[in-house]
This record gives C-alpha cells, structure tokens and sequence, in this order.
C-alpha cells in the first residue's frame, strides 16, 4: 500500500516515544502518512516506554483514548 498526501490516514493516531529515542521525531514520521495525529513524548525514557514510565504512558493513554 502506498500512502501519499493525497490519501493519508483520517483515523486518530497515537505517537508515543521516550525522549532518549523515538520521542523527538517519530510524531513528525507519522503525520507523512496520517492527518489527526496526537503525540506524546515520554520524559526520562527510551525504548521501552512502559516499562520505564508505566505512569506517564498510561496518562498518555488516557488522554488520548478519552479525548476520542
């Protein structure tokens, strides 16, 4: 499938990453290919977000899956 800006994803998308890896850029990769895009950068985490800040990605969940 070939995604452009002529058809990019209308459904919300959540991008979430820690700040010592994908945080900074990954929202940015994925409005290329969706429009309602909703990103949230983990503070003090890398890879594995969960596990490292289960209490900022659950309020990063909630807000997200609420506001919807």
């Amino acid at each position: 499938m070939n995604l452009t800006s002529a058809n990019k994803l209308k459904m919300p998308v959540l991008a979430m990453g820690g700040d010592h890896s994908t945080g900074g850029f990954l929202g940015d990769h994925v409005r290329l290919v969706a429009e309602n895009v909703t990103e949230i950068k983990i503070s003090n985490a890398g890879h594995w977000i969960a596990e490292e800040q289960p209490a900022q990605v659950q309020q990063g969940l909630l807000q997200f899956f609420l506001a919807q």
